[in-house]
């Protein structure tokens, strides 16, 4: 239940707040006095978007703090949402003068989606547009879903379908995928036979390149490695027989200076590294053998090679064997599409028919479920007045698949005996219609077990004694959830446990919205000057307290 409402800078709400108890609260006030800016305010709890046209004073913030005490039951809710579940639950919105809203629960920052979701299980706003909800389709079903007890089938109904949806689609993309790569195939085979029979090795370009640099460069090569050769050792005055007649030379002085000696060492080490360079330089020289036949055959492999790379737009020869490698890939798949095509459709069939198996036993319960709750609308709708009335809960098993099963569901109601029932919002007129919205939301409060429910002016059209079953009405329903009723009708207001007044004063040349809890007597005016204006006759007195049985 809503135990306290705390309002600031909304509308004309400069500050207020209020208590509230269980059972039957009534809300009475003169029109335009802002009974529908307390519903506003409160439908911000709701998750409702706003701007900053609700701020009364557009230099401050807006805030709107509701505190419920909630049944346990909805922990798991709270817990899902990584929020703490207290004994007295606060919800909080918050509108700043740049327009920016943030939602808390318990202090904790919440997105307007899940204040949503919580608030929809803590407390419902009726209205008499509300109305609409009768044309929503989904909401027909979902009604008849909580009545044959069925919500949690119908989730993982839900889910399976929306997976299978997901994977029709993509088994769709796959065939027009299929469709696409027939008209490539001629193409990719014969891109693939062309890097088959050239078959390319791994590092073959830069092996080919290498090779083809030293055989277009051999003459100049072996020239000059002669030459060095010849430097080196290969004639009487090399540099090696140089170093060896010095360091015979060092070797005659050397025990003449201590000096001598490390520098003897040292032109060993030339010596030996000398010698290692002119052999291996005589190895590179007897390798090189000029070869124009093999180097006609290097230019050859290389100018195809590079052909394929600019065929393809690839950077270097190595690139040519991924590229074979997804041709083969692309080829294998696409020999093996239609065995694909098959096994996926016939996977596809078999989770439509399971699909389709449970969409009619759930069809079988759902028509069950519309059953009971139209009897139950229907006899609150004879207790309110309306004898001849049938309300009709009519499940119509559809050809396809949707994510509640395979039913359309339609509540259809007349108000006279003799006449066809159609649907609902298309029939009803207005005392009807509030009538029909009260007995639909009574049953479906009853059957959430909803901790507390708003009606705001659902008694529009009604008067006199189908007013007084009305507020009988929302007075049994008080004993097992808060209801909370804004009204203009005192058979209604005379119900109420509790009774508050809207009312507007001008403070400070400001006009304002109040609400006061009215006592014994004050209940007993505020019935009289509904039943007879402003004129508050000892008749009209009289017949207050008769209604609030004093």
């Amino acid at each position: 239940m809503l135990s306290r409402l705390y309002i600031k800078n909304y509308a004309l709400i400069e500050e207020l707040e209020v208590s509230l108890v269980s059972g039957f609260t009534v809300i009475t006030g003169e029109t335009g006095a802002g009974k529908s800016i307390l519903m506003g305010a409160l439908s911000l709890l709701g998750g409702k978007r706003a701007d900053t046209s609700v701020l009364r004073n557009s230099e401050e913030k807006c805030i709107v703090e509701g505190v419920f005490i909630l049944p346990k039951s909805l922990k798991s809710l709270f817990e899902k949402n990584d929020l703490d579940f207290q004994e007295e639950n606060i919800f909080r919105r918050e509108i700043s003068a740049a327009g920016k809203s943030r939602a808390f629960v318990n202090d904790t920052p919440v997105t307007l989606e899940v204040l949503k979701e919580i608030s929809s299980s803590c407390f419902d706003i009726h209205s008499q547009h509300e109305v609409f909800l009768l044309a929503s389709p989904s909401f027909r079903i979902e009604v008849c879903d909580a009545f044959a007890d069925i919500q949690n089938e119908v989730k993982q109904f839900t889910h399976d379908y929306k997976l299978y949806i997901k994977e029709r689609k993509e088994f769709q993309k796959y065939i027009e995928t299929a469709e696409q790569n027939a008209a490539e195939l001629d193409y990719k085979k014969f891109l693939f036979t062309e890097l088959e029979s050239f078959n390319y090795k791994l590092g073959e370009q830069n092996e080919l390149e290498e090779e083809q640099n030293i055989l277009s460069n051999s003459e100049e090569l072996l020239m000059n490695l002669q030459m060095v050769n010849d430097a080196l050792s290969s004639s009487d005055n090399t540099a090696l027989n140089i170093l060896q007649s010095a360091k015979s030379t060092l070797s005659k002085i050397a025990n003449k200076h201590p000096k001598i000696e490390e520098q003897l060492e040292r032109l060993q080490s030339l010596i030996i590294e000398l010698k290692d360079v002119s052999s291996e330089l005589e190895g590179i020289q007897d390798d090189i053998q000029p070869n124009p036949e093999r180097l006609f055959e290097i230019e050859s492999r290389l100018s195809e090679m590079y052909t394929l790379v600019k065929k393809h737009k690839l950077n270097h020869g190595d690139e040519l064997v991924a590229l074979y490698d997804n041709l083969s890939t692309w080829l294998f798949d696409y020999s093996n599409s239609e065995e694909q095509i098959e096994a996926w459709r016939e996977k596809l069939d078999k989770t439509e028919a399971e699909l389709k198996s449970k969409a009619l036993k759930l069809s079988e319960k759902r028509s069950s479920g519309a059953k009971l709750f139209a009897e139950k609308v229907e006899s609150i709708l004879h207790d309110l007045a309306m004898p001849h009335a049938q309300f009709n809960g009519e499940v119509i098993r559809g050809e396809e698949l949707n994510e509640y099963g395979i039913d359309e569901v339609y509540f259809r109601f007349t108000a006279n005996k003799g006449t066809q029932a159609v649907e609902v919002h298309k029939s009803a007129s207005g005392g009807e219609m509030s009538r029909v919205m009260l007995a639909i939301k009574s049953v479906i409060a009853l059957k959430s077990s909803l901790p507390a429910i708003v009606f705001d002016e659902i008694d529009t059209g009604i008067s006199g004694r189908v007013a007084d079953m009305a507020g009988q009405i929302m007075r049994e329903l008080s004993k097992n959830c808060q209801v909370i009723a804004i009204t203009h009708l005192p058979q209604i207001a005379a119900k109420g446990n509790s009774h508050f007044k809207v009312s507007k004063t001008v403070v400070n040349e400001y006009t304002q919205t109040q609400l006061h809890l009215l006592n014994k007597q004050e209940r007993v005016e505020e019935l009289a000057s509904m039943l007879s204006g402003e004129e508050l006759s000892e008749a009209a007195l009289e017949n207050a307290k008769t209604l609030l049985g004093f």
